[in-house]
């Protein structure tokens, strides 16, 4: 679906035919098209009912009441046809909006409506080709495609839910302002210049920068440790848990439920350091992993 102008969607349909034979064809429609199709529905019964009543001698005044009566119909059910067709527009537009959302939170998800918008362009192409004119009938597709794309939306607010909930367990943004200055892996130690293994990331901060929960969870270690002096451990969902060494100060306690983002600790140099940092480690059922594979923002 594209749209130049936010007050007119238009929807771009290519229709390829059945077996490869024939002419591909590009469709744009826009509300205009729906009512033209519509009008076309109006007209094409009328001139059936004149035609009809000629060939059975109707008298004009009998002729003349029917045809109010049938119109009066007519009119209602294309008036209901319009109303249905803005809401099909309306839940399109919805679907893009949400579409969009969804695909910033999750970094990427496939298009959403495509077989709805085809739908569409099919109802207005049968009416405009003079291969549908009965407006109930039509009426009912358009409900059916509106039903279908209710239901869609409900599934794609859905998958948002779900996703910014996961997104709030997952430990994906950096847990304190600064600077990269070790990695994980294996690397010379700052302190005895020996060779071992580092399990999580340092990085550099003036000291008392704030230090941010990675995740929401549960604290289940706020202490000291003569290696991390004061240290920070929050257990998340999925057996994942966070880990924040060398804090000059805890603000929180063991126990305590955190959320994504809530300051936990100041940084500082304090257990073996060699001067201001965080150093910062994830853990998946009980082993580091590098914190870089989660990290996003």
């Amino acid at each position: 679906m594209t749209s130049a102008d936010p007050d007119r969607p238009r929807y771009t349909v290519v229709v390829v035919p059945a077996g490869g034979r024939g002419d591909v064809r590009q469709l744009d429609i826009t509300t205009r098209h729906i009512r033209r199709a519509a009008g076309a529905v109006l007209a094409a019964v009328l001139l059936c009912a004149v035609g009809g009543a000629s060939l059975l001698g109707l008298s004009p005044g009998l002729l003349s009441g029917r045809l109010r009566q049938e119109n009066e119909q007519l009119r209602e059910q294309l008036a209901g046809l319009e109303q249905t067709v803005r809401d099909v527009e309306a839940e399109l537009e919805q679907l893009q909006i949400l579409q969009a959302r969804l695909g910033a939170i999750s970094g990427g998800y496939g298009p959403l409506g495509g077989g709805e918008a085809a739908e569409l362009a099919r109802v207005v192409e049968a009416v405009e080709a003079g291969e549908d004119l009965d407006a109930v009938q039509v009426h009912g597709r358009a409900r059916t495609l509106l039903e279908r794309l209710r239901l869609l939306r409900g599934r794609v607010e859905r998958d948002i839910d779900s996703e910014l909930a996961r997104r709030d367990t997952t430990p994906d943004i950096w847990p304190t302002q600064g600077y990269l200055t070790s990695g994980f892996g294996m690397r010379k130690s700052p302190i005895d210049r020996r060779w071992l293994f580092h399990q999580g990331l340092d990085i550099g901060a003036p000291r008392g920068t704030p230090v941010i929960a990675a995740a929401a969870g549960v604290v289940v270690r706020a202490n000291y440790s003569p290696s991390y002096g004061n240290i920070v451990d929050i257990q998340h969902e999925d057996g994942l848990l966070t880990r924040y060494g060398h804090n000059s100060q805890l603000m929180v306690a063991e126990g305590q439920e955190v959320l994504r983002g809530d300051i936990i600790a100041l940084v500082g140099s304090t257990g073996r350091s060699t001067g201001p940092h965080l150093h910062y480690e994830v853990h998946v059922d009980g082993q580091p992993v590098n914190p870089l594979e989660y990290i996003r923002d």
